[in-house]
């Protein structure tokens, strides 16, 4: 908890800092469908520690085993 709130104090503190100026927020009414497309495209050159691995999103509630 502590080095969360750290890293988001760190965070703000730091875009304040930064010489590009404040981070500006941008709506975003479509996507570019051929940029998305181009930025999905897989690397099989890069070396993969795991191959096709399912990733499992997890439920809002936690169930410990005990209740």
């Amino acid at each position: 908890m502590i080095a969360s709130l750290s890293l988001l104090l760190s965070s703000v503190a730091l875009s304040f800092a930064s010489p590009l100026g404040p981070i500006e927020v941008r709506t975003v009414t479509a996507l570019n469908t051929a940029a998305f497309e181009e930025a999905q495209q897989r690397d099989d050159t890069a070396t993969r520690a795991f191959s096709g691995t399912e990733i499992i999103v997890c439920c809002p509630t936690f169930d410990n085993g005990h209740g």
